[in-house]
């Protein structure tokens, strides 16, 4: 690891960041970082175009804070480039741009207003110039919240507070924007209206966005694409279509909305579930023992004539416009879960969409 973080002359110049629009926005190339004895992120490869919205997810401990931490210059790397606009910001053997110099602005979801300054004083004082106060206002005017402007973050709302740090972001003319969890303490209400105004403002502004994030709904409704970490690696990086449809780990399914595991047996294209044969799209890997999810769109509900897994319904609820019901299977111990626009009987087979069927094979560590 580089010990030693020899100084960079600053990015001065919007001419000097546009030298190179063809190219992405953000490079990061082999990228390893080590936290104390621990490495955290290893490999890393990502590349970022400008005015793209990219949402980071994966488990807990799987490196998303820590990667916005590097790029932000936050943490040293232990090797690896990080390039913005084609200016190399940290080299990976111990040369790198202090955080301040990297055009770049970071969004907590503790909002980290300073509680002493009104709203207007929080977004102009890292304004430069005399002018920092009606700049200031005017962000605020963008954002919604002029007329909060005399008031201290303690006397507004949640979401008021989130949109004020949002407007001292942008006040820095950022060409990156870095938002780490920055929706999770407002409510189901706030988080909408905020993800419509994050994306207008970034769109707007052509400002690329790395997102990190562990709500499910960040992914349909505010990423362009999505990478996904796992124990310090990409694992996945598409569009989100390409995740709900193609999902390459078990914690993808489960994230993108599948229901599962159920416990399946592999053999011949085909899967064993609940004593009975279901076929498989596509290709499967290796036959044998593994995990089973199904996304509860793709469940039908028919009639006990027809083919499909022999269900008995155990519970039923209306939820906005369609009905969700949880069956009963023989052998399993989880509920099979589908949605229906009419009541379901009380019996009935499941049949499911083969393309909706994600198999997982057992590992041996399993």
């Amino acid at each position: 690891m580089a010990t030693a973080r020899e100084r960079m002359p600053a990015v001065s110049t919007a001419q000097e960041m546009g030298a190179s629009e063809a190219a992405s926005l953000l490079e990061v190339e082999g990228l390893h970082l080590r936290l104390g004895k621990k490495a955290v992120l290893r490999g890393i490869d990502l590349n970022l175009r400008k005015g793209e919205v990219v949402l980071i997810i994966g488990p807990s401990g799987s490196g998303k804070s820590s990667l916005l931490r590097a790029i932000a210059g936050l943490e040293p790397l232990e090797r690896g480039s990080i390039r913005l606009c084609g200016k190399v910001l940290d080299d990976g053997r111990g040369t790198a741009l202090d955080p301040e110099q990297r055009r770049m602005a970071m969004v907590f979801q503790d909002h980290a207003l300073w509680p002493h300054l009104s709203v207007q004083e929080n977004v102009g004082l890292v304004i430069p110039g005399r002018d920092g106060r009606d700049k200031a206002l005017a962000l605020l005017e963008r954002m919604g919240i002029a007329h909060l402007a005399k008031r201290r973050p303690h006397e507004i709302s949640g979401g008021q507070r989130q949109r004020v740090g949002l407007a001292r972001a942008l006040a820095v003319a950022p060409s990156l924007m870095l938002m780490d969890e920055p929706l999770s303490s407002l409510d189901v209400e706030l988080r909408e209206q905020l993800r419509l105004e994050i994306r207008r403002c970034l769109r707007a502004l052509d400002i690329g966005a790395l997102i990190v994030s562990h709500d499910p709904d960040d992914l349909w409704r505010l990423a362009d694409r999505v990478v996904v970490l796992a124990d310090g690696h990409i694992v996945q990086d598409g569009p989100p279509q390409a995740l709900y449809d193609r999902p390459r780990l078990p914690w993808i399914a489960r994230f993108t909305g599948a229901q599962g595991p159920f416990p399946a047996q592999c053999k011949d294209g085909a899967l064993t579930v609940a004593g009975q044969r279901l076929a498989l799209a596509g290709s499967v890997g290796e036959a044998g023992p593994g995990m089973l999810f199904i996304r509860p769109e793709s469940v039908q509900i028919r009639t006990e004539e027809q083919q499909g897994l022999v269900g008995v319904l155990r519970h039923c609820a209306f939820e906005r416009g369609h009905y969700r019901s949880y069956w009963e299977l023989p052998g399993l111990s989880e509920s099979l879960v589908a949605t229906s626009s009419v009541a379901p009987p009380p019996r009935a087979r499941l049949w499911i969409d083969p393309s909706q069927l994600f198999f997982f094979p057992q590992s041996p560590q399993e």
